[in-house]
């Protein structure tokens, strides 16, 4: 009888420190974050191991661990090797989350990371294909390739060619990551322009509508100039002009429909880089918005000798 009573008596003490460290285990969690949450599992090799987990603890410790089959309820784990679309709960220590899956019979890319995945560059030095995506497949393999534009949508892959700060969703096969690219505008090398006059054009997106700044340089101080745009898009709205007031001249913009007449005038002693005016408007794409009119609308006028002379090598950019 005695050694019946010291005998559940040590098993009491081992079942109160077991339950005693798992409330320790619980109390040393804050919160829980899946890494990779709307992922496609593979119904005949369920791998958790590719998946995890971001811990953060009371003393703001952070560890990164992979899922398993512990922290999943017996009901939710029948459901991984069932083909649909199914919320799984995820539980570590006293906290919970929700973990989005696809459960497919088949192989498939289950969730991607992009290298880098943040980039400041200036335009001109950034190449999109020099971004690495890594797949992770639903069996365990892995493969790597360069981003592509057929890996964005149409509306976000002028983003990847044009001045401005954007999160980028790339996908592949359903799975998804953001990109995050800060491209600063080219600068304008006064020294690499050798034509007579040249009027330059750089687009930014600035807060939820685009501006489109149009800059002057030459050889020769010029009296005035006249062009024609068109617009590219039937969903650029809301246009707006804004004249540099620091400069001298007369500013004038017609639009008739979807042509666009800029006429400066009465402009003398500027040959150095110069801003002129500046187009706000609301467009759907941020590049390309708008094509040159090569029609009687297209001269320039410059001062030589103190006579006005018109330039044949006039010359406009848009294309940024």
């Amino acid at each position: 009888m005695k050694s019946f009573k010291i005998i559940t008596l040590t098993t009491f003490i081992f079942f109160v420190a077991i339950f005693f460290t798992a409330c320790t285990k619980e109390e040393k969690v804050k919160s829980i974050e899946i890494v990779e949450d709307n992922v496609c599992i593979y119904s005949k090799n369920i791998n958790l191991e590719l998946y995890h987990l971001h811990v953060i603890k009371l003393d703001d410790s952070e560890e990164t661990i992979s899922i398993n089959k512990n922290m999943i309820s017996s009901k939710d784990y029948k459901k991984l090797s069932q083909e649909g679309t199914y919320d799984i709960t995820i539980s570590y220590g006293s906290c919970s989350a929700i973990w989005h899956v696809e459960v497919a019979n088949e192989v498939r890319v289950s969730y991607i990371y992009l290298t880098p995945s943040s980039i400041v560059s200036k335009l001109e030095d950034f190449k999109y294909y020099s971004i690495i995506v890594e797949m992770y497949y639903s069996d365990g393999t892995t493969d790597l390739m360069p981003l592509s534009l057929d890996m964005v949508s149409n509306d976000e892959a002028g983003y990847l060619l044009s001045a401005g700060t954007h999160d980028i969703t790339v996908t592949v096969d359903n799975a998804s990551s953001i990109l995050h690219v800060d491209l600063k505008p080219n600068e304008i090398d006064v020294n690499e322009i050798k034509r007579d006059a040249f009027i330059y054009c750089l687009t930014e997106k600035v807060d939820e509508h685009y501006e489109s700044t149009f800059y002057y340089q030459g050889i020769l101080p010029f009296v005035s100039f006249q062009f024609s745009l068109k617009l590219a898009s039937n969903q650029i709205n809301n246009l707006e002009w804004i004249e540099n007031e620091e400069i001298g001249g007369s500013l004038i913009i017609n639009q008739i429909e979807s042509n666009i007449y800029i006429s400066y005038t009465n402009i003398d002693n500027i040959n150095s880089l110069v801003k002129l005016f500046t187009i706000k408007y609301d467009s759907n794409q941020q590049y390309r918005n708008f094509v040159l009119n090569n029609d009687e609308n297209y001269s320039c006028y410059q001062v030589k000798d103190n006579e006005i002379i018109e330039i044949k090598d006039f010359f406009i950019s848009l294309s940024r």
